[in-house]
C-alpha cells in the first residue's frame, strides 16, 4: 500500500508541468465560449467531451454560428 502511495505522489509531481500548460488554454476556451454566447453547460460539456484544443475552438465557433 505504501508503494502505491509513493507512485501516486510521483505521478502527481511529474504531471505538474503539463497541467500548468493546459490551465491557460482552458481559461481561454471558456472565455471564447462565453464570449460567443454559449451557456456554461455547453462550454463545459464541449470541453469535457472533446479533449483536443484546436477542435474545441472550432466546435465552439460552429455551435455559436
Amino acid at each position: 500500500m505504501n508503494d502505491q502511495r509513493m507512485m501516486f505522489r510521483l505521478g502527481l509531481k511529474d504531471s505538474i508541468a503539463i497541467v500548468a500548460g493546459f490551465i491557460p488554454a482552458c481559461f481561454t476556451f471558456g472565455l471564447v465560449g462565453k464570449g460567443l454566447g454559449l451557456g456554461s453547460l455547453e462550454v463545459f460539456l464541449l470541453s469535457a467531451l472533446v479533449f483536443a484544443e484546436a477542435s474545441q475552438f472550432i466546435g465552439v465557433k460552429m455551435l455559436a454560428a
